[in-house]
C-alpha cells in the first residue's frame, strides 16, 4: 500500500519545480509570500493533514486524530 510520506514526497518534488519556476518568473517580494502561500498548502498543515485523514479514514474506518503534541508542526 502507498503510504503518506510517499505521497507527500511525490508532490514536494513538484512543488519544488513549481516554486523555482515562480522565483524565476517572480519579483522578490512576490515570490517570497507565493512561496509561503504554497508551502502553507501542501505542507504538514494543509495537504498532509487532509492526507493523513483520507487515509486514515480507509485504514479503520474513523477519522485521524493528530497526536498529542504535534498540533503545532511546522513545515
Amino acid at each position: 500500500m502507498i503510504s503518506a510520506d510517499q505521497i507527500l514526497r511525490l508532490v514536494n518534488c513538484h512543488l519544488g519545480k513549481l516554486l523555482r519556476v515562480a522565483e524565476a518568473a517572480m519579483p522578490k517580494e512576490q515570490f517570497q509570500a507565493f512561496r509561503r502561500l504554497a508551502l502553507d498548502e501542501f505542507g504538514r498543515n494543509g495537504f498532509g493533514k487532509g492526507l493523513a485523514r483520507v487515509i486514515g479514514d480507509q485504514r479503520n474506518g474513523m477519522g485521524w486524530q493528530i497526536p498529542h503534541g504535534k498540533e503545532d508542526d511546522h513545515d
